[in-house]
C-alpha cells in the first residue's frame, strides 16, 4: 500500500526506497545506533564515565577529613564569635556533602544497594550551601591572584604580628598565601563539578532510594 512520499519497502533487499533515494537499512541502523548508546549506555561505558566522579569523590573525602580536624579546633573560638560560627556552619555543610555523596557512590552506585531517602536529602540540602562556599572560594582566589599587592600587604601584616624569633620571611609567607589561593581555586572548581555530576547520577540511579530489599542504609 502506497503512502505519501513512500514508494515501496523491500524486506528482502533490506532497502527503503523513497521517490529519489535508496537508503540501505544496515547503513541507517549504523547511523542511528550511536544515539541509542548515548541514551541507554552499556554497563562498561557507564563505569568509564564514573571514573572522573570517583576520583573527585575520593579527593573530596580526603579534604573533608582534614577540614573535620580543623573544625574541631575552631569550634571553641567560634562559640564566642558569630562570624566564625557562620564559617563553621558552611564548612560543616561541605563536610556533610562530601561524606554523603561518597556514601552514595560506594553504596548506591558501585554496589546498587538500597540507600535511605534521607541520604539523598542530606546531599541536596548541603549541596546548596556547598555551591555558595565553592563560588566564594573561586571568586576570592581569583581576586587575590589578580591583585598581587593584596598578598604582599597581607604578608607584611603577618610578619609584623609574628614574634621576633619566628623563622619566616616575607617571601615565605607570600609563597604560602599563593599556594592557599591556588588550592582553594581548584577546590572550588572541583566542588562545583562534583555537585553537577552528583545531580546527574541522582537522577540516573534514583532506583537505589526505593525500598526493595531488607538491607536498608
Amino acid at each position: 500500500m502506497k503512502r505519501a512520499g513512500l514508494k515501496y519497502w523491500s524486506h528482502t533487499n533490506c532497502t527503503i526506497n523513497f521517490e529519489h533515494a535508496v537508503i540501505p537499512v544496515p547503513f541507517l541502523i549504523s547511523f542511528i545506533s550511536p544515539f541509542f548508546r548515548i541514551l541507554q549506555p552499556e554497563k562498561h561505558e557507564l563505569m568509564k564515565s564514573l571514573l572522573l566522579y570517583r576520583i573527585l569523590s575520593y579527593a573530596l573525602i580526603l579534604v573533608a577529613g582534614f577540614l573535620s580536624l580543623m573544625l574541631l579546633a575552631v569550634i571553641p573560638a567560634a562559640l564566642a564569635n558569630p562570624v566564625l560560627l557562620l564559617f563553621v556552619f558552611l564548612i560543616a555543610c561541605v563536610i556533610i556533602y562530601s561524606y554523603t555523596s561518597f556514601r552514595f557512590l560506594t553504596r548506591g552506585i558501585d554496589r546498587r544497594m538500597y540507600c535511605k531517602p534521607q541520604l539523598r536529602d542530606l546531599m541536596k540540602v548541603n549541596s546548596y550551601f556547598t555551591v555558595g562556599i565553592a563560588v566564594l572560594f573561586i571568586m576570592q582566589s581569583i581576586t587575590l591572584l589578580g591583585n598581587p599587592h593584596l598578598a604582599d600587604e597581607a604578608a607584611t601584616q603577618a610578619l609584623d604580628n609574628m614574634p621576633p624569633e619566628a623563622n619566616f620571611g616575607k617571601e615565605d609567607i607570600i609563597k604560602t598565601l599563593r599556594f592557599i589561593e591556588r588550592f582553594f581555586l581548584i577546590y572550588g572548581i572541583v566542588l562545583l563539578t562534583h555537585i553537577f555530576i552528583t545531580y546527574y547520577y541522582l537522577k540516573l540511579f534514583k532506583g537505589v532510594f526505593e525500598q526493595h530489599t531488607d538491607n536498608p542504609e
